[in-house]
């Protein structure tokens, strides 16, 4: 719980659990350049045919009139399939992941061996996929930080850190 709170309040959250399954990235998409979180806005709500779903940093626009942060914004599906695919590399590299985890297992630090033994649980018997399960996005990611140069970093709750790129 303690790690959570340092969390929002480095990232400028008032609370510390916003994701829910209608919105699981909620305070987890987090800008590389300010630090602050990423908000979702729908552009062009009024017209089906048009409406999007992005995610843009929060002090883009801070103060009225007056660009903030430079940072570029983000697709929600762009989200949703950046997950997908790091949970596939995952996968795919599920010996190394397994042995980094089982390392952790031995850990004395007991948030550290709960997490290994969690991530191993998880990926144990686990398949690609091709969908996203925000139950799972939960029980692995703990922020993706968005760079400008069309780069996202996913870091898990056990630390790790996987790179993706965006293909626009």
């Amino acid at each position: 719980m303690e790690r959570k709170k340092k969390f929002a309040e480095k990232h400028g959250f008032k609370r510390i659990d916003y994701g829910t399954t209608d919105n699981p990235f909620a305070g987890k998409v987090i800008c590389s350049d300010c630090s602050s979180a990423f908000g979702r806005k729908v552009w062009n709500s009024n017209d089906d045919r048009f409406r999007r779903k992005v995610w843009r940093c929060n002090k883009k626009y801070a103060e009225k009139g007056k660009k903030g942060c430079n940072n570029t914004h983000i697709e929600d599906k762009v989200l949703y399939q950046i997950f997908i695919n790091v949970f596939n590399a995952i996968i795919e590299n599920s010996e190394y992941f397994m042995q980094k985890w089982e390392e952790k297992y031995t850990s004395e630090n007991q948030l550290e061996k709960y997490k290994a033994k969690q991530f191993i649980e998880i990926i144990k018997d686990a398949t690609p996929t091709t969908t996203f399960d925000a139950n799972l996005f939960f029980k692995l990611v703990e922020k993706m930080t968005i760079y400008k140069d069309e780069k996202v970093i996913v870091t898990l709750l056990d630390g790790t850190e996987v790179e993706c790129q965006i293909d626009k």
